[in-house]
């Protein structure tokens, strides 16, 4: 087994973990990263994950319907979200 291939691996998946909570115009954490210096990986998995978050029913609210949560989507673009990641997903979704 090659552990270097594991452990170059690791730090890249580690990274994209971390990162994931970073927001587009700086203001995420943990490190305040900005714009396209948030790896890619992160900036798709905060979208996803706030998508389903908004499309799903939490214990404290109703699920968002589908109109609503892309209009969330798209305020957050450019501020917590990558505006071309955005564009991209709502288009998948309205089409």
């Amino acid at each position: 087994m090659d552990f270097g291939l594991i452990a170059t691996n690791s730090v890249r998946e580690i990274n994209t973990i971390l990162h994931h909570h970073e927001h587009f115009d700086g203001n995420g954490y943990p490190d305040h990263m900005q714009g396209t210096h948030i790896p890619v990986a992160s900036r798709i998995i905060h979208l996803a994950e706030s998508w389903d978050a908004m499309i799903t029913a939490q214990d404290y609210r109703t699920a968002f319907p589908l109109d609503q949560a892309l209009n969330e989507l798209k305020k957050g673009a450019g501020k917590e979200f990558d505006p071309e990641l955005v564009a991209i997903f709502t288009g998948l979704i309205e089409n």
